[in-house]
């Protein structure tokens, strides 16, 4: 466990790289406590399942290159037989790069998650946490100049290929760490 110079928990030490001095990785004791009760209960973590990866915008970027958009989330990719597929939603397929940043426009921008503006980080953030396996959640979405909303329940999000790793054997092993994409989901 890591401890501040004031003696309060922070983290909770989940591996160390053996090859490294003094390198480690813990999870951070807010999301400890959000989810121990969780495993307690369940024995795992459930998540609900967008099945959109992305990444928050602002208008003033998109005006560089001249296009269309609003503030929000950019769906970049749509993960097929998601809720977002069946929903309807757009994925890009338009790839730039706008100062060493990657973008796969073309697609959707959702701009609230109900009701909920996705204008700053910390209000996406609020409002992805928020939402559990089971509810309704209402998008509503920008695209071409139109507006529309699109309403549907959120599932627990499935084993997915890349939450899988080969074993030495060949047999797929669950990921233990690693994450190195914006997914919406908690």
């Amino acid at each position: 466990m890591w401890r501040s110079d004031r003696d309060k928990l922070i983290g909770i030490n989940t591996s160390i790289l053996a090859e490294a001095q003094n390198i480690g990785f813990a999870v951070p004791i807010n999301i400890a406590k959000r989810v121990i009760p969780e495993l307690v209960d369940r024995g795992r973590v459930t998540r609900p399942w967008f099945g959109i990866s992305g990444k928050l915008v602002k208008k003033e970027l998109m005006e560089i290159i001249n296009m269309s958009l609003v503030d929000g989330f950019l769906v970049e990719t749509i993960e097929p037989g998601s809720p977002a597929h069946q929903a309807g939603v757009h994925e890009g397929g338009l790839p730039i790069t706008i100062a060493e940043m990657e973008f796969l426009l073309g697609g959707d921008n959702i701009t609230d998650i109900n009701g909920q503006s996705l204008d700053e980080p910390e209000k996406f953030m609020n409002s992805v946490r928020s939402l559990r396996v089971g509810d309704k959640v209402s998008l509503t979405l920008y695209h071409e100049g139109k507006t529309r909303k699109v309403e549907f329940i959120l599932p627990e999000r499935p084993i997915l290929p890349g939450d899988l790793r080969l074993s030495g054997s060949g047999t797929l092993l669950p990921i233990r760490n690693g994450v190195n994409r914006f997914f919406l989901h908690r």
